[in-house]
Parts: structure tokens; C-alpha cells; sequence
């Protein structure tokens, strides 16, 4: 399956954290925040990415991504029982496989929804919106440079293309475990 999404960088200033709550200037309050771990399994010189999410502590996904081009990507999740995507996600972690924590926080913005990832070991925080079409992507990316997007100043430099900022090379640099 093919998942499309953009990513822009946010800037820290514009929102604040309080009782779980991630209230942003220009999209409004979150309705509700998960508490993420990713443990890198592989990567291949093509892009590739296996890795484990622990979502909450109670739902384990394990998820082999593409590389993303123009904000695409080949994407297959599979569900695994808590007790082994534990047990497989704490021994990865031990032996020392890259790894990002993070929080998540859902804010309805529009028609749609903004996921905005915060990673709290250094001033970083991204922000995702999936796409049903490609066209629809280009045409969002469009609007918020053009300004034509109601709260569009919300938005920081356009990271969808940047692989620098993936999350796997997030975790590879160890920046975000310090």
C-alpha cells in the first residue's frame, strides 16, 4: 500500500504542551496524544526501512517503508501480538538499534488532520498530513506557499522530500536518544 504525506518542520515557539494537551497558535488544540517508540530493524541501501512502533505501551506494528519520493512511499504494516512485538522490540533496543520516542498529538485542522510529532530530547517537532491522492499533496504544498491556506504561517520549511529528517535518520543519528 502506498501512503502519501507531507512533512514541515514547526516551530516550538508557536505551540505549548499542558496536561497533555498540544495547543498551537495557528491549528487550534489536540484532541487526543500517543506516546511512540520506533526500534529500526533494518535498512537497505535502496531506502528500505523495517522497524517496530509501540504505540501506548500496548500496540506493537511492525512496518517496512520505501523510499519516499515526492512525498510517496510503499508502506506494509502488520499487527503483532503484544507479547512477542515486546519481547522482539526490548531485545532490539538492548542490543543497541537505532530508536526514536515520541509524542503525537492529533489536531483536526480543516478537513484534515495534522499529526504532530514531538520529540522531546531536542527542539524538534514535525508535522504530517496523509493524502489520498498525490495531486492532492502537490496542491496543499501549493496553497501554503502561495499563503492561501488558513494558518499556513503555522507551517516551517517543507521537509517531505528532505530524507535527512526521516525518522530513521532521526534515530540513526542519536541525536534524539541523548
Amino acid at each position: 500500500m502506498d501512503e502519501i504525506e507531507g512533512r514541515w518542520l514547526l516551530d516550538k515557539s508557536q505551540f505549548t504542551i499542558e496536561d497533555g494537551i498540544c495547543k498551537h497558535i495557528s491549528f487550534g488544540n489536540s484532541r487526543h496524544s500517543h506516546k511512540m517508540s520506533q526500534v529500526y530493524l533494518s535498512h537497505q541501501l535502496d531506502g528500505l526501512v523495517t522497524r517496530i512502533r509501540c504505540t501506548d505501551d500496548k500496540k506493537y506494528v511492525m512496518t517496512t517503508k520505501g523510499k519516499r519520493y515526492s512525498g510517496k512511499a510503499s508502506e506494509t504494516n502488520i499487527m503483532l501480538p503484544k507479547k512477542d512485538g515486546k519481547d522482539v522490540f526490548n531485545l532490539h533496543k538492548e542490543c543497541g538499534y537505532p530508536y526514536i520516542d515520541k509524542t503525537r498529538y492529533i489536531i483536526k485542522f480543516g478537513k484534515h488532520t495534522l499529526e504532530i510529532d514531538v520529540f522531546n530530547s531536542i527542539d524538534l517537532a514535525i508535522v504530517e498530513i496523509e493524502f489520498d491522492k498525490l495531486d492532492a499533496l502537490d496542491e496543499f504544498r501549493s496553497s501554503i506557499k502561495l499563503g492561501q491556506i488558513s494558518g499556513y504561517h503555522g507551517f516551517g520549511k517543507d521537509i517531505t522530500d528532505d530524507h535527512s529528517y526521516s525518522n530513521f535518520k532521526l534515530a540513526l543519528s542519536g541525536i534524539i536518544n541523548e
